[in-house]
Order: C-alpha cells, then structure tokens, then sequence
C-alpha cells in the first residue's frame, strides 16, 4: 500500500518517464527525419536517445514496481533489478562511445571520415549494448545476495532491489569498474 510520500514519489517518477520518454522521441524522430543517420556520430546519438528511452519506458516503471515492495519470486524480482541496470550500463557506455568519437575528430580530422565509418559506429553501439545486457546480467548467474534467498522459507519476497543486489555488485562492480573509468576518459 502506498502512502502520503509513496503517492508523490510514483507521481515524480511518472513525470520524469514521460519527460524522458518524449524527448528521446524527439531526438530519434530529429535525427530520421533530416537524414543524419548517414553520419557515424548521429548512430551513437541515437543509440543514446534509444537507451534514454528504455530508462523512462521501462527502468523508471520497473523501479516503481521494486519500490513498493511486492511480493513475487525471488528469481522474478532479480530478473527485474537486472533489467534495470541494463539500460543504464548502455547510457554510460554510448556516452563513452560518444566522447572517443568526439575525441577522434578532434585529434585526426583528415582521417576521421575513412577511421570512423557508418558500419564501424553501428558495431560500437551494437557492442555498447551487448555489453551493457551481459554487465546488468550479471547477477541472474549468481551474482546475486545468497542471504536473502535463505532467509525466506520459500521461493517468494518482499522484493526489493537491495534484498536481491549484492552490494559488492553495485559498488565494487558497477561503480568502481564500470562507472568511474567511463567517467575518467570522459572528462579527459
């Protein structure tokens, strides 16, 4: 049951999808309709608005259902966390693709268009998000909190996304590993 603070919470996070939602659409729409896809940068770029979009049209709902605490099985509610994670790991690593592209056109410009090609710019993406779905994954082939598991004496939770993520997943894995160095080359 949600309550007082639960109802504006859920509210604010409807906003923010549809927000997302829209304006990813905008971007993708902008991009196919004036012809940029035809240039190497324009793919990442939608390949970025694509995983925005999952993160208003998918994550932000899912989050929401882990948030008010349901109960269904355990293996259900991880599968859920990890899809979670998924197009946020695809955000960060589009936004590197993005920023090596950037950069590349600013160190070799002559040889920029015959180095980054159309087809070279789709595998990258291609690659971010391969990338991104075996990271988020990860925890579905036991990288998941075993204690929780336990602790119940059947397969069913109150599922929360902290009960059945590992916080050495979260921390040690997906921050430290798979956030900060993005981040790191990306500032540099």
């Amino acid at each position: 049951m949600v309550l007082g603070g639960g109802i504006i919470y859920i509210s604010l996070e409807v906003l923010i999808a549809v927000g997302c939602c829209l304006g990813n659409v905008l971007v993708i729409w902008a991009v196919w309709r004036s012809g940029a896809l035809n240039q190497s940068t324009f793919c990442l770029i939608v390949s970025l608005a694509m995983a925005d979009f999952l993160v208003g049209a998918v994550a932000i709902p899912l989050a929401v259902v882990v948030d008010v605490h349901m109960e269904m099985l355990f293996h259900a509610c991880l599968f859920i966390s990890c899809v979670l994670i998924v197009p946020l790991q695809a955000s960060v690593l589009t936004l590197l693709a993005i920023a090596v592209d950037r950069c590349l056109r600013v160190c070799i410009p002559f040889r920029y268009n015959s180095t980054v090609t159309k087809k070279r710019s789709w595998i990258t993406a291609a690659v971010c998000w391969i990338l991104a779905s075996v990271l988020g994954f990860l925890p579905m082939f036991g990288w998941y909190n075993h204690d929780t598991l336990a602790r119940y004496n059947s397969t069913s939770i109150d599922c929360q996304f902290i009960a059945v993520i590992p916080a050495s997943y979260l921390v040690h894995f997906i921050y430290e590993c798979c956030f900060l160095p993005p981040l790191a080359v990306m500032i540099t």
